[in-house]
């Protein structure tokens, strides 16, 4: 797969993980239950972890386009 391809691929994942993430954010707002809460604390922290490390390594392949560094 190429790097333009990498790049629109990441780019839609980024996509569906901001909006699971959205369903996750409701579902904390909404919830009373403690342990829940938690539970939804967890989630969205490792979705904005994987969101960040896909929106670098987008960056990086952004920038070697930009170099003209060889083909991934």
């Amino acid at each position: 797969m190429g790097r333009d391809e990498q790049i629109l691929v990441l780019e839609e994942m980024i996509c569906l993980f901001e909006e699971a993430m959205k369903g996750l954010k409701s579902a904390y707002e909404t919830t009373e239950d403690e342990n829940q809460k938690l539970k939804l604390t967890g989630g969205i922290l490792v979705f904005e972890f994987v969101i960040n490390l896909m929106k670098k390594k987008m960056e990086l392949l952004e920038n070697e386009k930009k170099k003209g560094i060889g083909h991934i």
